[in-house]
């Protein structure tokens, strides 16, 4: 709006023949002139103007865009980290009503003689350990979120916990390491719209060299006669010490500058780009193996260290370690799901999409 406005008009006033010697003392013939001069920009300034002005709208509404497209990235990864500390208080929930019920089981053997009393101090061991893991698991939950209500500025939050929503991950995008890719981005997109900018100034600097004439016209006053005469005049500067050679040199450079970070920028982008593809991948193939493979391996284990200890097959020292082995592999799963979604949004979020 103000790179399209014309420069304004001057009013000037002139008095002459005034304030001499002899005839010409005091303001008996003094002569007025008043009227308007209007400098008129030559050489594509007004245009130079505008296009810098219209280059830094684009800018603008590429740093606008980049912003939506941060917070949303923070909401989703402070909803994914609730949904991770939501399901580790489910995983110790479950490990300290399992060690309560082992306890339990442990204390009624040892009164029966089936036991050493060294085992049920090991369970009171196990129990007390799974306390403090379902305490820290809590306060870690309140502190994610926390974290969700701040950013999405209420005072509380509910989650979908039961949705199946975290433990979904699909298929990995199709997503190249490419130029193309990166279409969307408002992070490259704003790297041809700062050459362009530059570029602006450039040309903007070289309109500025070209002198404006000023056109002045106005009305003179004879106080000898009382009559009156029109005046035009018509000024225009010589570019001899000033050229704007520095300024035309100093945006030629800023161009030169924002050619080369653009070009930096770019390689790091897709740079980017292939590291975060390839991390979605290895996230993945993990969190898809544990899925389908390890934990079931580890639920059958626990539940084959349950019967042969019940029949006496295996020691109290192998149901343990069963059982130790099933809950920590349940939590690497829910780690392997949180890195998943995480780098899924990293991802998405380089090529200009939210999850």
């Amino acid at each position: 709006m103000q790179a399209s406005a014309w420069p304004n008009p001057e009013l000037f006033v002139d008095a002459e023949n005034f304030a001499g010697s002899k005839e010409y003392r005091g303001t008996n013939n003094i002569e007025l002139t008043a009227g308007l001069s209007q400098r008129i920009e030559i050489g594509g300034k007004r245009q130079a103007r505008i296009d810098a002005a219209e280059a830094g709208l684009t800018l603008a509404t590429h740093d606008r865009t980049a912003d939506q497209l941060a917070l949303r990235d923070e909401v989703a990864k402070a909803y994914i980290g609730a949904l991770y500390a939501a399901r580790l208080v489910a995983l110790e929930d479950d490990r300290l009503k399992n060690a309560q019920s082992l306890a339990g089981a442990i204390r009624e053997r040892v009164q029966n003689g089936r036991e050493s009393p060294v085992q049920s101090r090991k369970t009171d061991i196990t129990l007390a350990a799974a306390q403090v893991a379902s305490q820290k698991a809590q306060r870690e939950l309140q502190g994610s979120r926390a974290a969700l209500t701040a950013l999405l500025g209420v005072p509380n939050v509910t989650l979908a916990l039961n949705s199946g929503w975290f433990d979904r991950i699909g298929d990995v995008p199709d997503v190249s390491p490419n130029e193309a890719a990166l279409a969307e981005n408002p992070d490259f997109a704003r790297l041809n719209a700062t050459i362009a900018q530059a570029r602006a100034g450039v040309d903007r600097e070289r309109a500025a060299g070209v002198p404006d004439p000023t056109l002045r016209a106005g009305m003179r006053r004879y106080n000898e006669d009382g009559g009156n005469a029109l005046v035009v005049g018509l000024s225009i500067p010589i570019p001899v010490f000033d050229q704007n050679s520095g300024n035309i040199l100093r945006a030629r450079q800023d161009l030169n500058r924002a050619e080369a970070e653009a070009d930096a920028m770019r390689l790091t982008l897709l740079g980017n780009l292939a590291r975060a593809r390839q991390t979605l991948l290895a996230a993945h193939s993990e969190a898809e193996a544990m899925g389908k493979t390890i934990i079931p391996a580890a639920d059958e284990a626990a539940a084959a260290a349950r019967e042969g200890y019940s029949a006496g097959k295996f020691g109290f020292l192998d149901l343990l370690d069963a059982q130790r082995t099933q809950f920590d592999v349940k939590a690497q799963h829910a780690t392997a799901l949180r890195d998943y979604h995480l780098a899924r949004i990293e991802l998405m979020r380089l090529v200009g999409r939210t999850y």
